[in-house]
């Protein structure tokens, strides 16, 4: 598990002081990285991992950037 906060701290820029970088999953959502997405509607984007834990690992996310669980609109959440 600490590996996996590791990762996100880092991908996400918050490890580093000064200038953030852009949210990774913002710029997924936009088109401006690269994903393998197999799902998408005006709420939600579903995508292929890049480091699978098992065949089929998809992450879904919230088409609106949201820090974290909590800030994820119930109506979003339960898509």
């Amino acid at each position: 598990m600490r590996l996996l906060l590791i990762g996100w701290l880092l991908a996400t820029g918050v490890a580093f002081a000064g200038e953030p970088k852009p949210c990774v999953f913002c710029e997924i959502v936009a088109g401006r990285a690269e994903a393998a997405v197999v799902y998408r509607d005006e709420r939600v984007v579903a995508f292929m991992d890049i480091a699978p834990h098992n065949p089929g690992h998809v992450l879904v996310i919230p088409a609106r950037h949201a820090a974290d669980i909590l800030e994820v609109p119930a109506a979003t959440a339960r898509r």
